[in-house]
C-alpha cells in the first residue's frame, strides 16, 4: 500500500478518485495499493517544482526505489534529549548501527534555504551600497545645481520671489532629475528580473508592487539627499548672490 500526492492523483487519475487503484514500478515489480492523498510539497526547497510523488511504509522498504537513510521521528522536548532516546532504541536494535547528521526541523529547514539566504544577503548587501551612493550623487549633484545657480536665485529673491517659490523650484529640479533615473532604470530592471527569479518564492519577479513601491522609495531618498542643498537655497542672501562669481 501507499501513499500518494496531489500531483500524483490529477496525473494518473484526473476523472476518478486515485484511492484503490494499483501501480507498479516494473512488469517484475509487486503490485502496490494507493490507500491515500496527501498534500503536495517540495521536497528539494521552496522553488523547486511540484511533482507526482508516492509515500510507501517503512516495511515495505523492499520494494522502495533507494535504501532507507533518513528518518523523521515526533516527539516532544528539546532535540537533544529526543535524539537521545533515539539514538538508544536504535543502538539496542543494532550496536553497530551509525547514526549521523541529527538535527530538529527547523534546522534541516534553515540548512535547505542558507544558499537562498546567502544570496538574498549579498543581494541586499549591493543594493543597500547601490543605494547609499544613489543618495550621494543625488546629494552631489544637487549642491553643484544650487552652487551654480546662486546668481539666477538672488535675482529671483530680489525681484520678489519668497523662499517657498524658491525651495520649490530646487525641490522640482532635483525630483525631475531623480525622475529621469527611474524612468531609465524601471526597463532595465525589467530585463534583469529574469536573474532573480531562482531565488524568489511564490512571487513573481515582476512584482506589481515592487515595481511601484521602489520608484517611489527612491524620489523619497532623493528628495531626503537634498534636504541640505534646498535649505542652502532658501537662505541665499540676494546681495550676495550678485556679487557671486
Amino acid at each position: 500500500m501507499a501513499l500518494v500526492n496531489e500531483d500524483f492523483a490529477r496525473l494518473y487519475s484526473p476523472e476518478a478518485s486515485v484511492i484503490g487503484r494499483r501501480f507498479r514500478r516494473g512488469d517484475k515489480a509487486p503490485w502496490i495499493e494507493v490507500v491515500g492523498v496527501v498534500a503536495s510539497l517540495r521536497r528539494d526547497g521552496r522553488g523547486a517544482e511540484l511533482t507526482p510523488q508516492i509515500y510507501l511504509p517503512a516495511a515495505q522498504t523492499d520494494i522502495y526505489p533507494v535504501r532507507l537513510a533518513d528518518v523523521a521521528v515526533r516527539g516532544q522536548g528539546g532535540t537533544g534529549a529526543l535524539a537521545a532516546l533515539v539514538r538508544a532504541e536504535v543502538l539496542a536494535l543494532d550496536p553497530e548501527q551509525p547514526i549521523s547528521r541529527v538535527m530538529s526541523l527547523d534546522e534541516a529547514l534553515a540548512r535547505g534555504v542558507a544558499p537562498r539566504r546567502f544570496g538574498l544577503a549579498l543581494l541586499t548587501g549591493f543594493a543597500l551600497t547601490a543605494l547609499v551612493l544613489t543618495l550621494v550623487g543625488i546629494y552631489g549633484v544637487a549642491a553643484y545645481s544650487v552652487g551654480q545657480r546662486t546668481p539666477e536665485l538672488g535675482v529671483r529673491m530680489a525681484l520678489g520671489a519668497d523662499r517657498g517659490s524658491i525651495l520649490r523650484l530646487v525641490v522640482r529640479s532635483v525630483l525631475v532629475q531623480v525622475a529621469v533615473g527611474v524612468v531609465i532604470g524601471l526597463p532595465l530592471a525589467f530585463l534583469a528580473t529574469r536573474a532573480l527569479q531562482g531565488l524568489l518564492f511564490e512571487i513573481a519577479p515582476t512584482d506589481p508592487a515592487s515595481f511601484a513601491l521602489v520608484p517611489v522609495l527612491l524620489l523619497a531618498a532623493g528628495l531626503a539627499a537634498a534636504l541640505g542643498p534646498v535649505r542652502r537655497a532658501a537662505r541665499v542672501d540676494p546681495v550676495a548672490a550678485l556679487r557671486w562669481e
